[in-house]
């Protein structure tokens, strides 16, 4: 097992950017945790080069805003990328956040 500190994405609310137009902006906070598990798997695609998909599970200290805003979680960034967080289990004190692929969305 090995020790997490980094970003943690979260979308909590929508904004009306214009009109009718909605977009969630993206809030960043830092927090201290362990990877439990570290597997990582290649897919193919259709373009050139195989998707990779990890399945890795990280466990956070969790505060009261994760607890709050744990439906919002959107992102872990670990090893120099963003990955999507795909579900989460709430394990207090702590929060499980299962990461799926790459995330492609926006960053805070």
């Amino acid at each position: 097992m090995s020790r997490f500190y980094g970003p943690v994405g979260f979308s909590v609310e929508e904004v009306e950017t214009s009109p009718g137009i909605y977009n969630p902006p993206m809030t960043e906070r830092n927090y201290f945790g362990s990877v439990i598990k570290h597997n990582r798997q290649w897919e193919p695609s259709d373009g050139v080069n195989d998707d990779l998909n990890v399945t890795n599970q990280i466990s956070i200290v969790a505060d009261d805003y994760s607890y709050k805003h744990c439906s919002g979680i959107r992102y872990v960034k670990w090893m120099d990328a963003y990955w999507k967080v795909t579900s989460f289990e709430i394990s207090p004190p702590r929060i499980l956040l299962n990461l799926g692929g790459v995330w492609n969305g926006d960053k805070a």
